[in-house]
């Protein structure tokens, strides 16, 4: 009885250790997502000369070498993940920005809604001209020198983007004086 007692125990601690130990590295960064969705948003799969050439697009463009496989794996996971989300009853909650950007590149490649993907496209071709978070990860890779430059300019752009708003600001306030006065 006791070596039956004993022989449970060393089983539920195994158990236990092994549930403890399903911990997996991630493959693909949040980073790669976004590249590989926006790259296939950029580029049109029929018209690709080859499957090779798609891969040797993505193989450079991200943070590794994934392989063929892993590569498909994951283009067929985000398309089953957004199709679920798509799909579902309910409105689709983000519990980070990342999964709001994810979902909304992957409406613009996968969506059964073509008319709202076609009055969009202005936004899509703007995130794939500047996706300020992806820029803002990369910029860790510079040296010192490099980064100095970058934010100078990036402070310069920041300044602009306020001068800008604020002039906006001015013109509405402006425009609502003058709808005040006017019989």
């Amino acid at each position: 009885m006791e070596k039956e007692i004993k022989c449970w125990k060393q089983a539920s601690s195994s158990l236990k250790a092994a549930n403890e130990t399903k911990f997996f590295k991630r493959l693909f960064s949040e980073d790669d997502e976004v590249i590989i969705l926006q790259g296939l948003a950029g580029t049109d799969l029929n018209s690709a000369s080859s499957h090779s050439d798609i891969y040797s697009y993505f193989k450079s463009q991200l943070s590794f070498k994934p392989t063929r496989t892993q590569l498909r794996d994951k283009i067929c996971k985000l398309k089953t993940k957004f199709k679920n989300k798509e799909n579902s009853k309910f409105p689709p909650i983000f519990t980070s920005s990342h999964e709001q950007k994810i979902f909304d590149l992957s409406k613009k490649l996968w969506s059964n809604d073509k008319e709202e993907s076609e009055e969009s496209d202005i936004e899509l071709s703007e995130m794939l001209l500047f996706d300020v978070d992806v820029f803002r990860m990369r910029r860790k890779l510079l040296d010192r020198t490099k980064k100095a430059e970058f934010d100078e300019r990036w402070n310069n752009l920041k300044l602009l983007e306020i001068k800008f708003f604020y002039d906006g600001l001015a013109l509405f306030k402006d425009l609502s004086d003058l709808l005040l006065k006017s019989p």
